[in-house]
């Protein structure tokens, strides 16, 4: 599910509705034409690369010209977004690539450490009182 902001609406106030993804890839998504993304000014966009596919040069330029801003709501390295194709089209677009790196190294290395020395069978002991000193 997405969010879009629409220019139009009482007063004049941006309206946020939420709204099924077009299509289910990339070229479906180019290829349809119903106007259901005409005079979007903004796309809200959460983890759905699998959905609907990255945002690639490609995709970005088929959006229609209303559009201004792109915001990803997602985390890690596959951000999904070409940003040199959206700095050239003018929209401005906002991702977190690098927000959890740190914590993503940590559990990493937690989980290296806890299969070399074998840790879940010593806590699973534990917790069953079955632990010997």
């Amino acid at each position: 599910m997405s969010l879009t902001a629409e220019p139009s609406g009482p007063a004049s106030n941006p309206i946020t509705k939420p709204t099924n993804s077009l299509a289910t890839g990339s070229n479906s998504y180019i290829n349809c034409q119903s106007g259901t993304w005409d005079n979007v000014t903004a796309r809200y966009r959460t983890n759905s690369t699998l959905e609907l596919g990255v945002l690639d040069p490609e995709l970005i330029n088929a959006l229609p010209s209303t559009l201004k801003y792109i915001c990803l709501n997602v985390a890690g390295y596959d951000d999904g977004m070409n940003i040199d194709t959206c700095t050239e089209r003018e929209i401005w677009a906002s991702k977190t690539p690098k927000v959890v790196a740190e914590a993503t190294a940590d559990v990493a290395m937690l989980l290296m450490f806890g299969t070399l020395c074998q840790a879940l069978i010593h806590l699973d002991s534990a917790r069953k009182g079955e632990w010997e000193s």
